[in-house]
């Protein structure tokens, strides 16, 4: 009996949770944020004088989840993350990363912790996650996220 509440579990937590039906009718209030997500960042480090192309990859799973970032200058990858849900206007992904510079960053960036706060928005079915992230004592810097979710 246990076996088959273990197989049912990791069914559920793995593929059932994404069916959008019990979304609508309220069994579940987590959103599905797993997939690839095109936008930009810009930062208080350049007092927001550019615009930076990023990619998020979200890992997701009912229990789990995890956010890899990706920029021109650097990666970073979540340390912890958690969804609030409760309010149904305002979902939203908050985590703490570690960030890691690529080789030809600028010589002032390295490896640094952080804060991201994204929001969810849905606008003619397409899917958004806007917010802003802050960086550790090392780097002191802030700044604004933009992404839509890639078909």
């Amino acid at each position: 009996m246990i076996g088959f509440y273990g197989l049912f579990y990791k069914i559920f937590d793995t593929w059932i949770w994404r069916f959008e039906t019990l979304r609508k009718v309220g069994i579940i209030k987590i959103p599905n944020l797993k997939g690839t997500w095109q936008g930009n960042i810009s930062s208080s480090h350049d007092n927001y004088s550019k615009e930076y192309e990023a990619k998020l990859e979200i890992h997701q799973t009912w229990t789990q989840i995890s956010v890899y970032f990706e920029s021109g200058t650097s990666e970073s990858y979540s340390l912890s993350g958690m969804i609030t849900a409760e309010n149904p206007v305002a979902k939203a992904i908050s985590y703490e990363f570690r960030n890691e510079p690529r080789v030809h960053a600028l010589e002032t960036m390295h490896s640094h912790r952080g804060m991201a706060r994204l929001t969810l928005s849905i606008k003619d079915k397409e899917c958004f996650l806007d917010g802003e992230y802050f960086t550790g004592r090392d780097r002191q810097t802030y700044g604004r996220m933009h992404f839509k979710r890639k078909l």
